[in-house]
């Protein structure tokens, strides 16, 4: 369950057929995975349509799309938020990639039982996915795309840099340090959204970014601050952190605030060894953490054992699988469908019941 070198594994010269789907937004992490995939595979869409882009809708039935119940693919990779109808019954080896899970998310744990593979971004909960019954379950950490996430040579003007959400009920914690640090250092103003170059611009005017976690996650701004060339300071997190990048070397962490106000004056009066700290950070993401590596990791697995499978074959187990994922969206339509036309037993009826009722009072209330 480690992650896989992307040296490893069956490759070859030739351009693969990929299937790739999931809900699109030019900022996604699954979208840096699909240039990526790009860059040496024949990419085959089907994820969600956006503005002028063709796409399908989260609950389509993958077999209406895919020839010879794509036979003719060297894998389908997916995500949680695009659970295709008759994804188990599709010819080629499937994957999903996990990128936020905290423990007690039931519904990731089951939408992974649809598939063979199972990649998950969270190291250190790895084993709630075979606990639940995933046969194999890989580490595939975030990651940065250099094409985005680059220095664009400007004036390190910010003493410190944050970009991300602040509005969040869940967030006030993370609010109340970054206007602390505001208060303290020149910032970036962080209340307003910065995606994709403008994100990048921010991590390149700031000699130092700040990266706050959500309970513990590893999350992509470690990847895509170092690779802006900025000073990293981090929750000591866990999840494969250390693992990666050592502490002072490539990265600072800190435990506490008094930590990290200790770090920031250090390290904003300490220029070289700020500077040399972050240069090394650049390069080790540059060179093993971008998302080519992460996407030559999955085709790599996929090739390996190509008929190899871990998904779920029990019918009521993936209707419920469904209940689930339709319930949570509030699709009264299918889960009305689900249960009228579904041939199961007693007790997945009512459980599809259940979730269809929960549907309509959630529906009723917003």
């Amino acid at each position: 369950m480690s992650m896989s070198e992307t040296s490893t594994g069956r490759e070859t010269s030739d351009r693969i057929a990929l299937g790739v789907s999931y809900f699109y937004r030019p900022w996604s992490t699954y979208r840096y995975l699909e240039d990526a995939f790009r860059s040496f595979c024949e990419v085959r869409y089907f994820g969600t349509s956006y503005k002028n882009r063709p796409g399908y809708a989260p609950d389509h039935n993958i077999l209406d799309s895919v020839e010879k119940a794509g036979a003719d693919l060297a894998g389908f990779v997916s995500t949680e938020d695009c659970l295709f109808e008759a994804i188990t019954r599709m010819e080629c080896p499937t994957a999903i990639w996990i990128g936020d899970y905290w423990p007690g998310y039931y519904h990731s744990l089951r939408y992974a039982r649809l598939f063979d593979h199972v990649f998950m971004s969270q190291r250190d909960w790895l084993g709630d996915f075979s606990a639940a019954g995933c046969k194999q379950v890989h580490w595939l950490p975030f990651a940065c795309d250099p094409q985005i996430h680059r220095d664009h040579q400007l004036e390190r003007k910010y003493d410190v840099g944050f970009v991300g959400h602040v509005n969040l009920a869940s967030q006030l914690e993370r609010l109340r340090l970054l206007t602390e640090l505001s208060q303290r250092y020149h910032m970036n103003d962080f209340s307003t959204p910065a995606y994709l170059d403008e994100m990048a611009k921010v991590y390149s005017q700031s000699k130092i970014v700040v990266n706050m976690g959500y309970r513990g996650n590893f999350n992509m701004r470690v990847f895509e601050a170092m690779s802006c060339g900025a000073l990293l300071l981090t929750e000591d997190t866990g999840n494969g952190q250390r693992e990666l990048f050592s502490p002072g070397v490539h990265l600072d962490i800190y435990r506490d605030k008094t930590e990290l106000f200790h770090k920031i004056d250090y390290y904003l009066a300490h220029e070289d060894e700020r500077k040399g700290i972050a240069e090394a950070g650049q390069r080790e993401v540059l060179t093993r953490h971008r998302y080519t590596d992460r996407a030559r990791t999955i085709t790599n697995v996929i090739q390996h054992h190509p008929l190899q499978r871990g998904r779920a074959t029990d019918r009521d187990e993936i209707l419920r699988i469904y209940a689930l994922f339709h319930s949570r969206r509030r699709r009264v339509d299918l889960l009305l469908k689900s249960f009228a036309r579904s041939r199961c037993s007693i007790s997945t009826r009512m459980y599809i019941g259940a979730r269809l009722l929960k549907s309509m009072e959630n529906t009723l209330r917003a």
